[in-house]
């Protein structure tokens, strides 16, 4: 995807909450691979698939999958509850209308400490037309024959988490995704100007048992771009 750059306002305060969201298994309209449909609830048990039992998390493609957007994306982008993506991609709408939700890349660990792995799926969405986009993250566990969405949390909350150790701070583009052990790493470029930011900055994320929060100081060394 070609180069965007990230911009939020002071004004944006709003965080995403630590919500379960629930998932039930099926294939997509075109058989091309298995999606979610995903429901935010507080508290309730996992939905069981009709039919076969769901494969372990590496074998479900989420690049062919149907996910429910975070809420703070289907008002700043107008985004519909659930996208369907072939190959990754979905657009909607037209000319400077069209908006975009795109897988990134899939990465696998044992966040939650048991013996099964979770998928940490990174998306992003916005304005095709626009240099500035969100950057989404899901967690997905599978057990039992039953796919649960465990949490998802978008570029809102990595601003307010970056701003509260940076006051006046700005992220720009997000680098680099890395997931070491149980801790997610985020490389950003932060601060400055969009033409010029003045830091890479590091955001470090570990897995609380509800959700993903901080862990420590967001870490910057001078950008040399």
């Amino acid at each position: 995807m070609e180069q965007r750059a990230f911009i939020f306002a002071l004004c944006l305060v709003a965080t995403l909450g630590g919500q379960h969201m629930l998932a039930e298994l099926h294939q997509t309209p075109d058989n091309s691979g298995y999606g979610l449909a995903l429901a935010q609830q507080q508290s309730a048990p996992a939905l069981r698939m009709s039919g076969a039992p769901a494969p372990g998390i590496r074998q479900v493609d989420f690049r062919h999958f149907t996910y429910s957007t975070l809420t703070e994306d289907r008002k700043d982008y107008r985004l519909p509850e659930r996208v369907t993506v072939q190959g990754g991609k979905a657009a909607f709408g037209q000319g400077s209308e069209e908006v975009f939700f795109e897988v990134e890349s899939v990465h696998y660990a044992r966040f939650a400490g048991g013996r099964e792995e979770e998928a940490l799926v990174e998306a992003s969405c916005g304005y095709t037309s626009a240099n500035a986009w969100s950057d989404d993250f899901y967690l997905f566990a599978e057990a039992d024959g039953h796919v649960r969405c465990l949490t998802a949390f978008g570029s809102r909350k990595l601003y307010m988490d970056y701003v509260h150790y940076c006051p006046g701070g700005v992220l720009w583009e997000l680098k680099a995704v890395r997931v070491q052990n149980t801790l997610i790493s985020l490389d950003y470029l932060v601060d400055g100007c969009h033409a010029q930011p003045t830091y890479i900055s590091t955001l470090m994320y570990r897995w609380s048992g509800r959700d993903f929060q901080i862990s420590g100081v967001p870490q910057r060394r001078r950008f040399e771009g």
